[in-house]
């Protein structure tokens, strides 16, 4: 399983930064990647759905959210190809603002071929997806801030 982990601190309360990452209909403010995501609900055991463009290709996942701890913690899974994922965002308190860190944990389908096309290029990817995804959020909260 891979895991990657970006932390970042941004100048705007722990509610702020919450309330901007949870906004789905905001999402594609900050989100790097060309996607719609939708849901009748929030909190823990809603479901998402997501719709869009992913190396050139379109796609279509459903998540649950399994973690929820309101201005603390947002997690979700989805599965791929029978492969399971996992999502996280953890905000702390941080002077003057807030620590966010994203942690993405998965797993390609293709066994040694999907660890091969992991270690040449999806890992980076995603990697550089998760900072312009961060960088994203902290030029919009500390502007509105």
């Amino acid at each position: 399983m891979t895991i990657i982990k970006g932390t970042l601190e941004i100048q705007a309360s722990p509610g702020k930064v919450w309330n901007l990452l949870t906004d789905l209909g905001r999402f594609h403010e900050w989100a790097p990647v060309k996607m719609k995501l939708t849901s009748e609900k929030q909190g823990l055991g809603a479901t998402y759905h997501t719709t869009g463009k992913f190396f050139g290709l379109d796609f279509e996942i459903n998540q649950r959210c399994v973690e929820w701890e309101e201005n603390r913690k947002w997690s979700y899974t989805m599965t791929l190809r029978g492969k399971r994922a996992k999502l996280s965002w953890i905000l702390e308190p941080w002077e003057p603002g807030t620590k966010l860190t994203e942690i993405f944990k998965y797993e390609l389908p293709y066994s040694i071929l999907g660890n091969l096309i992991d270690k040449l290029m999806f890992k980076r990817y995603i990697k550089k997806m998760m900072e312009r995804e961060l960088r994203n959020l902290k030029l919009l909260l500390e502007k509105i801030e």
